[in-house]
C-alpha cells in the first residue's frame, strides 16, 4: 500500500516511509508512533489524515491545501481532496479524545477513572461512524462518476 500527502510532502512506501520539507520532523516522529498501524487502505487513509492534521496544527504553513493520494500496487489511484480531509478531521478529534480518556483510565489512581468498556465503547462507536463514512465517500465517487456519463450520453444523443 502507497500513500502521498501533497502540500505537506510525506510518502509512504511499502512499509516505509519518507518525508520531506518543514513538518519532516513531525511526519516522521508521527509515523513512528503509528507505524505498527494495520495496512488495510482505510486505516491507512486515518493515519495520513492524522499525520496531516497534526503537522498543519504545530508547524506554520504546512499542508494548508493538503491532499491525501493512495497509490495502490495494481496502478490504481484515489485522491482524498480538502473537503474529505476537512470531514476527516471530525474523526481525528474523536479519535484524540478516545487516546485521552485511555491515558486517564491507564494513569489516574482514583475510583474516577474510565472503564476500559467505556474506551472500547467509544472506539466501537468512532469505527463504526468511520466506515459509513468511507463507504458513504465511495457513493459520492459513483454517483459523480454515473453523472458524468449520464451527461456524457445525453450530449451525444442531442
Amino acid at each position: 500500500m502507497h500513500f502521498h500527502i501533497a502540500d505537506g510532502i510525506m510518502m509512504m512506501v511499502a512499509g516505509q516511509f519518507k518525508s520531506i520539507g518543514v513538518g519532516s520532523y513531525l511526519a516522521d516522529y508521527l509515523f513512528g508512533k503509528l507505524k505498527d498501524f494495520g495496512q488495510r487502505e482505510g486505516e491507512m487513509v486515518a493515519v495520513a489524515a492524522y499525520i496531516l492534521k497534526e503537522v498543519r496544527a504545530n508547524i506554520d504553513g504546512c499542508g494548508l491545501d493538503g491532499a491525501i493520494w493512495m497509490l495502490r500496487p495494481d496502478g490504481t489511484r484515489e485522491l482524498f481532496a480538502s473537503e474529505e480531509i476537512d470531514e476527516l478531521d471530525g474523526f481525528i478529534d474523536m479519535f484524540d479524545e478516545i487516546v485521552g480518556i485511555a491515558f486517564d483510565a491507564a494513569f489516574d489512581t482514583t475510583e474516577q477513572r474510565s472503564s476500559p468498556n467505556h474506551i472500547a465503547d467509544l472506539a466501537n462507536d468512532l469505527n463504526r461512524e468511520y466506515s459509513a463514512w468511507l463507504s458513504s465517500v465511495q457513493e459520492r465517487r459513483m454517483s459523480k462518476v454515473k453523472f458524468y456519463f449520464d451527461r456524457k450520453d445525453k450530449l451525444r444523443k442531442a
